[in-house]
């Protein structure tokens, strides 16, 4: 049996709403930092589109979400493949030793 950290109760409050979730003490400070977040980006939104429906501004940043984690994913991946160039290149200038 493995060392697990033991989950404990968290409340995270998104969007005006309580929700009661089990977290261990590193996933807790990483919940409550996305969902400080999250809230941060609805409440801007409500701002810069007050008439809009609210179901409307959630569907509009989760997929501008979804598009900023995309973008990320790709530009991360193509810093990979330019890492993995330079090490073949510095494999065929240096001596293996």
């Amino acid at each position: 049996m493995g060392l697990r950290s033991p989950k404990e109760n968290i409340t995270l409050k998104l969007c005006g709403k309580v929700y009661n979730l089990k977290a261990t003490k590193s996933e807790e400070h990483l919940l409550l930092k996305a969902a400080d977040q999250l809230n941060r980006i609805l409440s801007g939104q409500k701002q810069q589109h007050p008439n809009a429906d609210e179901k409307d501004i959630l569907i509009m940043t989760a997929f501008d979400l979804i598009v900023q984690s995309l973008t990320e994913q790709d530009e991360l991946q193509t810093s990979l493949d330019r890492i993995k160039v330079l090490n073949k290149q510095l494999d065929e200038i240096l001596p293996n030793n």
